[in-house]
């Protein structure tokens, strides 16, 4: 029998099919002692936000008068996107030929980690804005 965690994670994932037929996603639920969660994946594809406008209707958290969040019963919805490895370094050559700050930087070293935290953001920031649905 299917956890109502389980249930609702189908349902998200039928929600997102609909919405992004052609961009595949991996929902998975998961059940703590206080709380459940969902975990949705996907490379490339819609926007991070595009995303969770749906993923959202789908997490339930209980809040005090503060806004602190209530231990016991919660559910939380969370969404990561990643990039294959055509797209960033797509983006990264187009990048490269347009900001003078990616000039010393190679691809390789780029994805080894070795680089500032102004390319990173550079880089990273142009790819969340992308829909690349």
């Amino acid at each position: 029998m299917k956890t109502r965690v389980a249930i609702l994670a189908s349902e998200l994932r039928r929600n997102l099919k609909d919405r992004f037929p052609n961009c595949k996603f991996s929902v998975r639920s998961r059940n703590g002692s206080m709380e459940s969660c969902i975990d949705v994946y996907w490379t490339d594809g819609p926007k991070k936000d595009d995303v969770e406008s749906i993923a959202n209707n789908f997490e339930s958290i209980d809040r005090d008068q503060w806004g602190e969040i209530l231990s016991g019963g919660n559910r939380f919805v969370f969404c990561k996107r990643s990039f294959s490895e055509e797209t960033k370094k797509r983006i990264f050559d187009d990048l490269k030929s347009k900001y003078a700050l990616l000039d010393n930087l190679e691809y390789n070293n780029y994805n080894r980690g070795i680089s500032t935290y102004e390319q990173s953001s550079l880089i990273w920031g142009t790819l969340n804005k992308l829909d690349l649905y």
